[in-house]
């Protein structure tokens, strides 16, 4: 999941050829690992609530993980 999390990002908004992006992303989640082990927590706290109300919660809780997830590219790899 590491090496898949920022691969993406990287390819298409950091002009990374794939197998740079996924070293990149493995070592950018291994530097960072305590914030991520939080992050995925709550994470896991907000899908469960976002599934409770017959899926209607997660309209709001995925495009919020999007959200943070760009966030945490731009923290991590564009820190000016």
């Amino acid at each position: 999941m590491a090496t898949l999390w920022f691969a993406p990002p990287l390819i298409v908004l950091g002009n990374m050829h794939p197998i740079e992006a996924l070293k990149a992303s493995f070592i950018g989640c291994l530097r960072n690992w305590l914030p991520f082990l939080i992050y995925s927590l709550l994470m896991l706290v907000l899908l469960t609530l976002g599934l409770v109300p017959l899926g209607l919660g997660l309209l709001v809780v995925l495009p919020l993980s999007f959200a943070s997830m760009y966030v945490s590219y731009r923290d991590i790899y564009h820190a000016d």
